[in-house]
């Protein structure tokens, strides 16, 4: 899941000024959704609805709302499919909080969303400290953090659910400074809802 990030901001969706070339790869190989809607366009309610396949008023789970309760988050796919035998592995910006106990990283076989996940230093956030050196900016090292959970599961020979949420493309933007060049000196054309 790629955190607050607009349709418009991709080239598999049409926008020829972007450079995605892995999400358009994986447009290319898999799908794309042209006819789709998100009812809680915003940050942890978001990823709430999608964990849970719940809206935001039966989670209960955004920013004025509160908690999730640990009912509500029992039925959510990580969980039923941790139950069904799955390796479960979550990264990245999680922010959901169930019945005032913190972010549940226990329901997961591994977890690379702990305190500090919402910081773009990989150093800073707990879980992922290990792939701090080789990758300092968080995005590289939560798609490390997919490989070793990949590997692991090859490994047990289990079938696996991985869950990673990019914040890179959440404000405040802060991008990984080995991909500066990418853009140096383009000019964009503003989108048409710029200013409103």
């Amino acid at each position: 899941m790629a955190d607050d990030q607009n349709t418009l901001s991709m080239g598999c969706y049409g926008n020829p000024e972007v450079e995605t070339p892995n999400m358009d790869r994986l447009a290319n190989d898999g799908m794309i959704f042209d006819r789709h809607y998100d009812t809680t366009a915003i940050c942890m309610g978001s990823r709430a609805n999608v964990f849970t396949g719940m809206y935001e008023y039966k989670t209960g789970c955004n920013f004025v709302h509160g908690d999730m309760s640990k009912q509500i988050w029992s039925k959510s796919y990580p969980v039923r499919l941790r139950e069904a035998g799955y390796l479960t592995a979550f990264a990245g910006k999680f922010g959901i909080v169930v019945d005032g106990n913190g972010i549940c990283e226990d329901e997961f076989d591994f977890y690379g969303g702990a305190k500090g996940q919402t910081n773009y230093a990989t150093s800073k956030n707990f879980s992922m400290k290990r792939f701090a050196k080789k990758y300092p900016h968080s995005t590289l090292s939560y798609g490390a953090f997919g490989k070793e959970v990949i590997r692991k599961s090859v490994e047990k020979r289990k079938p696996f659910c991985l869950s990673i949420s990019f914040k890179a493309p959440h404000r405040p933007t802060t991008p990984d400074p080995r991909f500066d060049h990418v853009y140096r000196g383009k000019k964009f054309t503003k989108p048409a809802n710029y200013g409103r």
